[in-house]
């Protein structure tokens, strides 16, 4: 059994403004490559802070929360 952590694919600056989250969280656009605030690269993804730990201006919520690892990978012999 493998254990997966959750990955950024660095698409956007995470700053979990209102705004500025792609996809139907916050009502964006999905991947964009005209955006001009990527990393340009994969990295362990750091968590959300949403508007429930306080962060006002963020349009996400407990909801959208997650936690590592993320997924379990099995892999059985069979014949």
């Amino acid at each position: 059994m493998y254990r997966t952590s959750a990955y950024d694919a660095g698409t956007e600056l995470n700053t979990e403004a209102q705004g500025s989250i792609p996809g139907p969280a916050d009502g964006g656009e999905g991947f964009n490559v005209e955006r001009n605030d990527n990393q340009n690269m994969v990295t362990m993804h750091s968590g959300v802070v949403g508007n429930d730990d306080g962060l006002t201006s963020s349009t996400l919520t407990s909801i959208h929360k997650f936690d590592n690892p993320l997924l379990a990978i099995t892999i059985e012999r069979i014949k």
